[in-house]
């Protein structure tokens, strides 16, 4: 039990401590599938709300625990869609930095929110993300290949998050943590939104 939380911990710093690493969109030198999956990789902002809303997630009990990440995925895919069709959609950079922010203090405040008002926020963020990733998809890319690989780095960082938050969440300590966690990824949030990360 004690090495579980150990783990969920030093995982939760690793994670932290790396994401600056990832702070500029590259792999545009990619395309198709390659492309679709480092997109949500290399750009803080994604990396951020997408890990995050895994450990939002690793809160819920039981199979409703997969329903937020299952729903910002199919969000994801819709604004992707309205992105490659260059749909607009307003303030979309706002809305990304703002959903790190959101899904930061969530985790933070540390309770549960109505689940269809998290379902509704989850959603509506996604819309921006996906929304994001289609507009940036490289040129002369298969948009099916593209979302492929997206869709599959998306559920990568949503698993991470719940994996690490469920560990975290088996003790007192990486309870803590977590909400701590969850008050340094909004404060990223906020530095996003000002543009200084």
């Amino acid at each position: 039990m004690k090495l579980n939380r150990t783990s969920g911990m030093l995982a939760a710093l690793v994670l932290l401590s790396i994401t600056p690493i990832a702070s500029a969109h590259t792999g545009h030198g990619v395309h198709g599938f390659g492309a679709g999956a480092i997109h949500p990789l290399t750009g803080l902002d994604h990396l951020l709300a997408m890990f995050a809303v895994g450990l939002w997630s690793s809160r819920v009990a039981g199979p409703r625990k997969w329903m937020l990440p299952s729903i910002f995925v199919s969000g994801m895919i819709i604004g992707m869609t309205l992105g490659v069709l260059t749909v607009p959609i307003p303030s979309v950079e706002f809305g990304i930095a703002g959903s790190v922010i959101a899904f930061g203090l969530l985790i933070a405040i540390g309770r549960n929110v109505p689940f269809p008002a998290a379902i509704a926020l989850t959603l509506m963020f996604a819309l921006f993300h996906g929304h994001a990733h289609g507009a940036e998809m490289p040129e002369n890319t298969s948009a099916l290949s593209f979302g492929a690989g997206m869709i599959l780095a998306t559920a990568f960082l949503h698993v991470s998050g719940i994996v690490v938050g469920t560990l975290m969440l088996r003790g007192t300590t990486g309870a803590n943590l977590l909400r701590v966690g969850g008050g340094a990824v909004a404060c990223c949030g906020v530095l996003l939104m000002v543009g200084v990360l």
